[in-house]
């Protein structure tokens, strides 16, 4: 009982090591790129698949929400990270 306890906290804490990573990766990512502050994000999980929801603190319009659909993307992957910035990019740039 005591080893399945134990497998199950370090892939809890593997899984909280990995988004806290990613989460990292994008926020950096995205200050290079100044495409705004990353506040915080949510994976979220539709039946059309995985989705980020995106709270971006934007130097001009103030805090705001945006929301990347991930399709068949592995959600951690580093293919949906660089799918998430084009598609946080492509918002910025329809800023006025």
């Amino acid at each position: 009982m005591a080893t399945i306890n134990n497998m199950l906290a370090r892939a809890g804490l593997e899984g909280m090591a990995r988004r806290r990573e990613f989460r990292e990766q994008l926020a950096r990512e995205m200050s290079e790129r100044w495409l705004g502050e990353l506040v915080n994000c949510e994976l979220g999980r539709k039946p059309d698949g995985p989705f980020w929801l995106l709270t971006i603190h934007h130097p001009t319009l103030g805090a705001q929400a945006v929301v990347v659909r991930l399709g068949n993307r592995e959600p951690y992957s580093r293919e949906a990270l660089e799918f998430i910035i084009d598609r946080v990019a492509r918002w910025a740039a329809q800023v006025p």
